[in-house]
């Protein structure tokens, strides 16, 4: 697999929350510099994006993950550790959580970062 030498870049996900676990119903962009497979691989294997945070960064993971609230725009910056030689890479993100009729939370959820493969 090629990848650009370096940019900014985009990768679009969207998960459904339930109580006790979320799934990723969509994936797009550049899904592959951070996690090392395709958005189409991302989905079928059902990749945890929770497992990539920095450990110093779980508590973002949590409330973006969690099921206790929903909000619009609200944008969070933390780290990433990419399977993909053990990088470190910053990400800033902009997500949406809204809940359904149901109850079930909706997160829908960009990613910005930058890369390179220096």
């Amino acid at each position: 697999m090629e990848h650009p030498v370096s940019g900014v870049f985009l990768a679009k996900f969207i998960f459904e929350i339930s109580d006790v676990r979320y799934i990723c119903t969509h994936a797009e962009g550049n899904i592959d510099l951070l996690t090392g497979c395709s958005p189409e691989e991302f989905l079928a294997q059902q990749l945890k994006l929770t497992d990539l945070f920095h450990p110093a960064d779980e508590d973002i993971a949590v409330e973006l993950f969690s099921n206790t609230s929903a909000y619009v725009d609200k944008a969070f910056t933390f780290r990433l550790i990419s399977p993909i030689e053990s990088r470190v890479i910053i990400v800033k993100s902009v997500s949406n959580k809204l809940v359904d009729s149901t109850g079930l939370h909706r997160l829908e959820l960009s990613l910005f970062f930058s890369t390179s493969s220096e």
